[in-house]
């Protein structure tokens, strides 16, 4: 490759990865294993920690509740010998309808469906107001006499209803309005039919997910520091950063309000009323900046020279950190348009973290602040941060080093397009196991003068695809409203072909529960595997 008019720095960087290129000889890609514990399988390490092991797993089964691993609340496990000697009174399930109209298809491997009289239902709550014909209800099914799942709820749910369970991927798993199928296992009774016993049990809480929809007519407000559906994130140790209110979605139009440790960051579209705020005496919050927005976050305030300001509490360090997962990660709360991180991807790169290892080598493309790069790297990962703006790429080291990690030959950044350098990176031969592509939804660059991830998406996987290692996965992201999931999907697809590269759809990350949506959730996040 010429590398004539290539800054020192750059050429630098180039021959530390072209040495990492050399010494990895292996063309295959390289991942961390992992694999979601079976009910059971969970039972018994929990049992074993606990100093009291049972019989392996092939002795145990589980009979009714939340066998899905998706699904929350009680399950009945029991010693396969058993089975016949319990009887199950009832079962109540808590569950969100309201999927757009997206139904799952009934499986062949269903067992047989449960008589229409051992169901009693009970609305909850509906959610109407302002959600443009996405209406949510939350439904009670008890279920009596009948050994049952969370699974059972769903056919009977949508005959009844005419409507999906939200966030069921047998539905439409291109459009997932929630991260889970939201049912919940909320209370059962069993007795023994050997002995004159009766076991009850009922779950303390209704999880968030459901809760930020069926709760909100009687608890629209934040309790002790935080908004509903809010009380898991608040209370963990690992995390102190996400979105307390989100807008339309949470019943406040034009109010988006997310947590930055101990400071809140606003955004207020003008148009529209102010909506709640903590107060700064919870002890939970220590100051409050608000920014006139506008929605889209890759434009928000570039024309007209808005930045956030201080309106309530005490001024935030120039330097905020916080944590995300365990991991640290710095934000700006008035130095720029952007923080530094997008929260709303959370979910995706705890599921990078958990995927990679010290053999993995990472292509971030479009990488911001490098939230994916710090995620990989804390993982043992080695990575390339790519992106045209040098002062976003700047604020990357100093965030390794608040992990402990040295910005040493195994990180690299290049500030450059990113159309020029995936032509050039692809001329030099470099494989990657994961490669990043989430770019702004338009943009000005130099190669390509204008951009728009609706007509130009294709074209970006087809110059990445090359890069990609042999079973390596190309992550490919997009937080463009206004584009359907299956279209992005389609685009996406396109480019692969183009590009004579075999892959598969291996992936689909729905947003996290701080995120709820009206229709389609707008952040898109798909993963590829490349044969």
């Amino acid at each position: 490759m010429d590398e004539e008019g290539i800054d020192q720095s750059t050429v630098e960087n180039l021959k530390r990865i072209k040495a990492r290129l050399v010494k990895n000889k292996d063309d295959a890609a390289s991942f961390s294993s992992y694999q979601r514990p079976s009910i059971v399988s969970w039972l018994k390490k929990k049992r074993e920690d606990e100093g009291n092991p049972i019989r392996g797993g092939k002795f145990w089964t589980a009979l009714a509740g939340a066998t899905d691993v998706d699904d929350s609340g009680l399950v009945l496990i029991c010693p396969k010998k058993n089975v016949a000697n319990l009887f199950i009174d009832y079962a109540e399930y808590v569950a969100v309808v309201g999927n757009g109209n997206f139904l799952a298809f009934k499986s062949k491997k269903d067992a047989k469906p449960l008589p229409n009289d051992a169901f009693q239902v009970d609305m909850i709550s509906r959610v109407r107001k302002g959600r443009e014909g996405d209406v949510s209800q939350t439904v009670r099914f008890v279920i009596s006499e009948h050994l049952s799942t969370c699974s059972n709820v769903i056919n009977h749910a949508q005959a009844q209803f005419e409507d999906g369970i939200r966030g069921d991927p047998a539905a439409n798993p291109f459009d997932r309005r929630a991260p889970r199928r939201l049912i919940h296992c909320n209370s059962m009774s069993v007795s023994s039919l050997l002995f004159d016993e009766t076991a009850e049990a009922e779950t303390a809480e209704i999880p968030d997910d459901i809760a930020i929809l069926s709760d909100r007519l009687n608890n629209h407000k934040f309790q002790e520091g935080s908004f509903l559906g809010r009380q898991s994130l608040r209370d963990n140790p690992l995390t102190n950063s996400y979105r307390e209110v989100n807008g339309a979605a949470d019943g406040f139009p034009g109010w988006t309000v997310d947590r930055y440790s101990d400071w809140l960051f606003v955004q207020h579209d003008e148009k529209e009323p102010r909506g709640p705020l903590p107060s700064i005496h919870d002890g939970y919050t220590a100051g409050v900046y608000l920014l006139p927005s506008n929605q889209d976050r890759a434009a928000m305030g570039s024309k007209d020279k808005i930045r956030p300001l201080l309106i309530e509490g005490r001024e935030a360090p120039e330097i905020v950190p916080i944590l995300e997962n365990g991991i640290t990660y710095h934000v700006s709360l008035d130095r720029d348009l952007s923080t530094g991180i997008f929260l709303d991807q959370r979910p995706h790169r705890a599921w990078l973290s958990r995927y990679c290892n010290e053999d993995t080598h990472v292509l971030n493309c479009f990488a911001h602040c490098g939230a994916f790069t710090i995620a990989a790297a804390k993982a043992g990962a080695s990575t390339v941060s790519l992106d045209l703006n040098k002062k976003w790429l700047d604020r990357i080291e100093p965030q390794l080093e608040a992990n402990g990690i040295d910005f040493d030959e195994r990180h690299d950044c290049i500030y450059g397009d990113c159309f020029e350098w995936l032509e050039k990176l692809s001329k030099r031969g470099e494989k990657y196991d994961v490669v990043i592509l989430d770019p702004p939804s338009s943009s000005v660059g130099k190669k390509k003068k204008r951009w728009s991830v609706g007509r130009d998406m294709a074209e970006l996987v087809q110059m990445a695809a090359p890069l990609v290692k042999k079973g390596g996965i190309m992550i490919t992201s997009t937080n463009n409203a206004s584009l359907s999931s299956l279209k992005f999907t389609t685009s996406c697809q396109t480019g692969l072909e183009r590009a004579g590269v075999q892959s598969k759809l291996e992936r689909i990350q729905p947003m996290s529960v701080d995120f709820p949506s009206i229709g389609s959730q707008p952040v898109k996040n798909l993963v590829w595997r490349v044969n």
